[in-house]
């Protein structure tokens, strides 16, 4: 149920904590490399995924200046909750808690988010690794 919670909370998202979460990024996105070794890992990995953009921390904080709230909103639900999305759920369980994993389980194959979702079941990894 964490993305119906996260859905609701972008929905009622106030605009003053949007921007105070957006200044958060760009202050974070801001911050100058304080020794060789960060500025080596940022540069580092433009180069192993062959992207060579060394502008990239600029270009992002523009990018980022430019959003609004309804951008957000209405990215979070076309990559969350349209018919075009496409996600993996992972479900990790313990035999300790196989009563509460059920209801769980209930709870959310009954959410209008899960009811079209076309749903295969793997016991395992490996089994799923293996079968192919």
């Amino acid at each position: 149920m964490f993305l119906v919670e996260q859905r609701e909370a972008i929905k009622n998202m106030s605009d003053e904590t949007f921007e105070t979460v957006k200044n958060s990024v760009v202050t974070k996105l801001s911050e100058k490399d304080f020794n060789l070794m960060k500025e080596k890992g940022r540069f580092g990995s433009e180069i192993s995924l062959h992207q060579y953009n060394f502008k990239r921390q600029a270009q992002d904080l523009e990018e980022i200046a430019k959003i609004n709230k309804t951008d957000l909103q209405a990215m979070f639900e076309k990559v969350f909750f349209s018919s075009t999305s496409k996600r993996m759920d992972v479900k990790l369980t313990a035999e300790a808690h196989t009563e509460e994993n059920a209801e769980y389980f209930t709870k959310n194959k009954e959410h209008e988010i899960f009811k079209l979702l076309e749903r295969q079941e793997f016991k395992s990894a490996q089994a799923k690794y293996h079968a192919d």
